[in-house]
């Protein structure tokens, strides 16, 4: 990772902490993603209906990295989700009890390609929410 980008991506970061405050986070499906057959990602995931606050605050950072002139760029979809484990057998979409937590910070990760290995670059807590 080249040295002025994270630079760059960490000063971005920094400049969306001071006008972001923490959200929830719901997550209320599982899912098999991908179509490896070996390694496919299971998934708790959310419905496509909530994490507004999420889904804000990521097009926030976007705009601050591309302010920056960080390279790359959105992708065109964004699935809240986190991976549970990764299997052959496929699991189809279905509802489960909620799981909610609050995001009380953001993190920088630099991830190895085709690995579950991640450096942190930076980390940046989000305040409590004014009342």
């Amino acid at each position: 990772m080249p040295h002025g980008t994270v630079k760059a991506a960490c000063e971005a970061a920094s400049g969306l902490q001071a006008r972001s405050s923490r959200f929830s986070v719901q997550l209320d499906r599982v899912v098999s993603f991908g179509r490896h057959a070996e390694k496919r990602p299971l998934v708790l995931k959310d419905s496509g209906e909530a994490n507004l606050e999420l889904k804000a605050f990521r097009t926030s950072l976007w705009d601050a990295l591309v302010a920056k002139e960080v390279p790359g760029g959105p992708r065109s979809s964004f699935t809240p989700h986190v991976t549970l484990l990764y299997d052959a057998q496929v699991v189809s979409e279905h509802a489960v009890d909620a799981v909610v937590w609050e995001a009380h910070e953001f993190v920088l990760l630099h991830s190895a390609m085709q690995e579950t290995r991640y450096e942190i670059l930076g980390r940046w807590p989000l305040p409590v929410q004014p009342a």
